[in-house]
């Protein structure tokens, strides 16, 4: 049996400690120097874009061929991802409901939580859910249409994505328009998740460096354009420059994150396994224990010990919401489930 190779894993690891670093406050010697803050933001700001190119990666490789891959598909998904979405969300809630309001009716912690859920969580940490979801239930039939297009279609339509994104933001946008056609259904974050599925019929060991040196020009221009010019919208999105790094930036990992300790390789797939969870998590702790513990300077070290220290529990508390209360909750459904087809089965 082939062993499992950990740079997915890793990758996974390394954008969940770059979301916290995005989260916490940049230190006063950084905020001060434009340039050095545009730098280190545009390279930490690649944990969105690699999230959403990794889920597009592991949503969308299976061939849907029959009813009951479709069944599969979204049965798991509701367990790994919504039902753990819906908990951690309804934890935060109901805690900031009774810290905060000191609101101890049930009724409104339901009411609250299921609003967060579809609507208050966009605009916080956890919009990056609002995206994946919608992502998740269209998967298989963006996989069928991947799987059934050639090469030369998967280039084209690249090209066409690319274009849509300098001809809205930097064309546009940037100069002031504001630019509404819309309904282009594979803009935005569609995009990413899009990438993760399809960049293998990209890129092959020919065509790599161009990727990189696109990439590493592209992250340049994101910088400066951040920098020097007073109109520069989504630098850190979705515009075309900063796809081109996040793109290199995906490859790169992919290709030279090769772990050959197998300790350190199991390892690392472990801890992976929580890097959903300290997505959704760690704003709350930053924000609720942490942000405030350091407040006579807000230099480097305090940043790094700040980033740290939130990484290091954001991991620890998924992995005992996990233990506790996630996955006796998940084998509580897949128990169900089973009966239910049981009882399907008995009645055919």
């Amino acid at each position: 049996m082939k062993e499992r190779l950990a740079n997915y894993d890793l990758m996974k690891v390394l954008m969940s400690f770059y979301v916290v670093c995005v989260h916490v406050t940049f230190p006063d010697f950084m905020t001060g120097n434009i340039l050095l803050n545009n730098i280190f933001k545009t390279f930490v700001f690649q944990c969105n874009i690699i999230f959403f190119m990794l889920s597009g990666k592991f949503n969308l490789n299976k061939k849907f061929e029959e009813k009951k891959d479709y069944v599969d598909f979204y049965i798991s998904r509701f367990i790994n991802v919504l039902l753990p979405y819906v908990i951690v969300s309804s934890l935060i809630t109901i805690e900031k409901l009774v810290s905060n309001e000191h609101c101890y009716n049930i009724k409104v912690w339901i009411y609250r939580s299921i609003k967060a859920l579809v609507d208050t969580n966009a605009d916080t940490h956890m919009w990056f859910m609002c995206a994946l979801v919608g992502l998740i239930i269209g998967a298989p039939f963006l996989s069928k249409m991947l799987h059934s297009m050639k090469d030369f279609e998967t280039k084209i339509l690249f090209v066409v994505c690319m274009m849509w994104s300098v001809v809205s933001i930097y064309i546009f946008k940037n100069n002031g328009f504001a630019f509404r056609i819309n309904n282009f259904f594979l803009g935005d974050w569609v995009f990413s998740f899009v990438l993760g599925g399809c960049l293998h019929k990209l890129v092959n060991e020919k065509n790599i460096k161009k990727f990189y040196v696109a990439g590493t020009i592209g992250f340049i221009i994101t910088v400066i354009g951040m920098t020097y010019l007073n109109t520069f919208a989504n630098p850190n999105d979705w515009s075309a420059c900063f796809v081109l790094f996040g793109i290199a930036s995906f490859l790169f990992m992919e290709k030279h994150f090769c772990i050959k300790s197998k300790k350190l390789n199991k390892c690392i797939i472990g801890v992976a396994k929580y890097s959903f969870y300290a997505y959704m998590i760690h704003m709350f702790i930053y924000s609720k224990y942490i942000g405030d513990l350091f407040v006579e300077e807000n230099g480097l070290g305090q940043y790094l010990m700040t980033v740290i220290i939130t990484f290091v529990l954001a991991y620890i508390v998924g992995f005992l919401l996990e233990k506790i209360l996630i996955k006796p909750l998940q084998k509580l459904v897949r128990l169900l489930l089973k009966d239910i087809q049981k009882n399907k089965i008995v009645k055919t």
